[in-house]
């Protein structure tokens, strides 16, 4: 059941779409003054509100439509329309870019709940932890090249911009690769769910779509994992968004030194997916709950010494924390991404995963303006930008101990 060359292809689509999206963490600081943005609030907003609005709304719209028409057309169209503001990202001026950033997310925000639901279609419970955090991987790595075009575009060729360009024709290749070889979910093929095709006037139709969606408000457990996931994604991407900015401002780094700042990352992260792929043999192996009470457990700790560290000690001194954080924050979505598919109604993981990525980004964009208004207008300062993803976490370990793992097969367990 399922097969390589489909866990090849979404991590590709992943890679790319990540790599479009994170290459502004590390030109922040660059960003804010060649526009002109003097609050943090503002840069946030410009930069990162204006993206996740635009993808939260194709993810949960396309996620539901996906148990319908199917997977295979929505990964390979998001992609080929993700190309288009990515490239003009390159043409914006200060009154375009938020708009053009905003149609950035607008237009690919349907991939990844679409992909994990394909994967989840795709792959036995047995498996399923450790495909999809193989999958998570490829953002991983995304982001590490995007740092690096990114840290390249501004230090050698001056441009911040010009590294979208630089990003635009792999986006279009692996589109193309995903249109040729890309397997439709057997549960769309074989077994088609409950909802049919939209057809214009039906009654029915819109009465079975309410009916479902109140299934799921309903299910206890899948609200538990689906704030767990927003907290989640709320901690990491403000960590995420915010942490190069942080270390520039906190340590002092000059604006065309932003290549220290892409390593340093990229050390985070190399150890982020050294984690993921942990946490999924993890949880196939012990279950999904124990991962997340693991995971949440040593982020906590870790992030409370990293601030410690920022405050007392230099520079140099932050890699090794900084790689913690990666390995046990990142290593969360290994489980979480699961339990959401798997406490959710059978051949309906296209929705529960819209769901996920609508209300998780709803929540976690609020993030990043949180922190900045803090750091804005309280003694906090920077270290807003630490203590917001610290509160988080905290919030985090309580939901983790009341998750449900109903379909865990360990040692000897069978499947309810």
């Amino acid at each position: 059941m399922g097969s390589k060359h489909l866990l090849l292809l979404t991590w590709f689509g992943w890679l790319v779409t990540a790599s479009g999206r994170q290459i502004y963490d590390i030109l922040k600081a660059n960003l804010q003054e060649s526009l002109q943005i003097r609050l943090k609030l503002e840069l946030s907003i410009t930069v990162d509100v204006s993206f996740w609005v635009g993808y939260l709304i194709t993810a949960l719209l396309l996620g539901i439509l996906s148990d319908r028409i199917g997977r295979k057309k929505i990964i390979y169209l998001s992609l080929l329309l993700y190309s288009i503001p990515t490239a003009l990202i390159y043409f914006s001026t200060e009154q375009t870019f938020i708009l053009i950033r905003f149609c950035q997310g607008l237009s690919v925000g349907g991939f990844f709940p679409v992909a994990v639901a394909l994967l989840g279609d795709s792959f036995s419970v047995e498996t399923r932890a450790k495909v999809v955090s193989r999958f998570v991987s490829g953002g991983i790595f995304g982001s590490i090249i995007a740092w690096m075009i990114g840290s390249f575009a501004n230090d050698i060729l001056h441009s911040i911009q010009l590294g979208f360009l630089m990003i635009v024709p792999p986006i279009i290749l692996v589109a193309i690769f995903n249109y040729f070889f890309l397997e439709e979910s057997p549960v769309v093929s074989d077994n088609p769910p409950l909802l049919k095709t939209i057809e214009n006037g039906n009654k029915n139709q819109s009465e079975s779509i309410f009916q479902l969606i109140k299934i799921f408000l309903n299910n206890r457990f899948l609200i538990i994992v689906l704030l767990f996931c927003a907290l989640d994604l709320f901690t990491l991407w403000l960590i995420d968004d915010w942490i190069p900015y942080y270390v520039i401002r906190q340590f002092n780094i000059p604006a065309d030194q932003t290549i220290k700042v892409a390593i340093f990352r990229g050390f985070s992260a190399g150890t982020g997916i050294l984690g993921i792929l942990f946490f999924g043999y993890f949880a196939d192996k012990f279950g999904r709950k124990k991962a997340l009470i693991t995971a949440v457990s040593g982020g906590i700790i870790s992030t409370i010494l990293f601030l410690i560290t920022a405050l007392n000690l230099s520079f140099e001194y932050m890699y090794p924390l900084s790689a913690a954080i990666g390995f046990f924050s990142l290593g969360e979505f290994a489980a979480i991404y699961v339990l959401v598919m798997e406490n959710a109604p059978a051949n309906h993981y296209g929705m529960a995963m819209g769901f996920c990525i609508f209300i998780g980004n709803a929540i976690a964009m609020t993030g990043g303006p949180i922190a900045a208004l803090l750091a804005d207008n309280t003694i906090l300062g920077l270290q807003a930008f630490l203590i917001v993803p610290i509160i988080a976490l905290c919030l985090r370990l309580p939901l983790s101990l009341l998750a449900k793992d109903p379909a865990f097969i360990g040692f000897g367990m069978k499947k309810r």
